[in-house]
């Protein structure tokens, strides 16, 4: 189908290196440009999360696009070769469908990743860089996410990663009743923790950096008071639990920072979910602070996925089925050429078998009602006969079809220039 995607995962790559191919949604336009120009892709989506960074191409050499990938990270390829994955054809259709329905993701079933395909495709979109076919694909993508979790409620018995990190959190200091937590950053994933911290009646401060993103979150989590972003080390040494998930490129908590300001000893708790990471991971040189970052949470995740077994196998069903009608639509877009010169094809007869007919008739006026019945006719015949194929017929059945169609197309063409 000329499809690929090209990628790395919390399953192929740890941390470290994840984040060194992380794209922030501001620069994914001009680095899927970047990769679209130098692989000879006709049209791609660029996907940068914290648990993945993957490339969707239309028409592209997948050696070139593999280094163009890299290279758009400044990272050479000897050295992401082994954690990089290569899907073409159907297994990319399917395995976007997956990605897109959370069957993929380190916590199964989450919905924040349909959220960030969706704006994948938008920012993709709107740089002109996903053409009719990226297209297609993602909103059947987006469709079959939806339909899927509604039809299967895997998301009803999902926990997302701010869940469980809120989970480790009382895992280690026990009840959080009455403890101080701070929060920084304003992703959907630190919102969610934050609603979690103070269901569990934690008192929590949270800050970020532009007064959108307050506003936002004031109209998101209003009993959580915002203290500047400028101010935030103030608030660290009462803190008992620190969450920190931005898409900062560098540190929004070090270690040299932190040290200088925690001044009373207690059991505090770091949680980073941001890739690249935003917590100095030395924090854990601190007396008593327990540090994790996203791929800590693992272990976690791992329990709750087996929980969701049965209703991922219901899920896989659906996608299987959306992805068969993709093939369905595409093995029909490579033929429309086709199709239309069978219809012109089939108009030169109407027209020769109307010339016939209207040489034997009364009146030569009669030969526009004639062509146009004939033609109504022959149109009419064809439409329910390629939506009849189209229905019903699986891959396979649709390529022999219009390898026939084209056989007798070849034919017919090569007998009128005999004539």
């Amino acid at each position: 189908m000329d499809l690929l995607v090209i990628g790395i995962s919390y399953k192929t790559a740890p941390l470290e290196i994840r984040e060194k191919l992380s794209v922030c949604s501001a620069q994914c336009p001009q680095r899927l440009a970047q990769i679209i120009g130098q692989s000879g892709a006709r049209e791609g989506v660029l996907l940068s999360t914290c648990n993945r960074t993957e490339v969707y191409l239309y028409q592209a050499d997948a050696n070139r696009a593999e280094q163009a990938l890299c290279e758009s990270c400044g990272v050479e390829v000897a050295r992401l070769r082994k954690h990089l994955y290569l899907y073409e054809g159907k297994k990319c259709v399917s395995y976007l469908f997956r990605v897109a329905s959370g069957l993929d993701s380190q916590v199964m079933g989450e919905d924040e990743i349909l959220r960030q395909v969706k704006l994948a495709h938008t920012l993709a979109l709107e740089a002109k860089l996903s053409g009719t076919v990226m297209n297609t694909l993602f909103r059947a993508a987006i469709t079959t996410a939806k339909r899927t979790k509604s039809k299967t409620g895997l998301s009803s018995c999902s926990i997302s990663v701010g869940t469980i990190a809120v989970h480790a959190a009382q895992k280690q200091l026990g009840s959080l009743e009455g403890k101080k937590a701070l929060v920084v950053g304003s992703g959907e994933m630190g919102v969610i923790a934050l609603k979690n911290l103070t269901a569990a009646g934690m008192d929590a401060r949270v800050t970020v950096r532009s007064r959108c993103s307050a506003t936002n979150l004031a109209a998101k989590c209003p009993s959580a008071a915002q203290v500047p972003y400028e101010r935030r080390y103030d608030y660290l040494d009462e803190a008992d639990v620190v969450v920190s998930c931005t898409s900062s490129p560098h540190y929004t908590i070090t270690f040299a920072d932190a040290r200088q300001y925690i001044a009373t000893q207690k059991p505090r708790v770091f949680l980073d979910l941001a890739v690249p990471r935003d917590i100095d991971g030395d924090i854990v040189q601190l007396a008593q602070c327990a540090y994790y970052n996203i791929d800590q949470l693992k272990g976690v995740a791992e329990a709750n996925r087996k929980l969701r077994s049965e209703k991922s196998l219901l899920a896989e069903e659906e996608i299987q089925r959306d992805v068969d009608e993709f093939e369905r639509w595409f093995a029909f877009r490579q033929n429309v050429p086709l199709l239309q010169d069978v219809r012109e094809c089939a108009q030169r007869r109407v027209d020769r078998r109307v010339k016939v007919a209207c040489r034997q008739a009364a009146d030569p006026r009669d030969e526009e009602v004639i062509r146009q019945a004939v033609s109504g006719a022959v149109d009419e015949i064809m439409e329910k006969f390629i939506y009849r194929v189209k229905e019903t017929a699986c891959k396979e059945d649709i390529e022999v079809f219009f390898r026939c169609l084209g056989g007798m197309l070849h034919d017919k063409r090569r007998r009128e220039d005999a004539l």
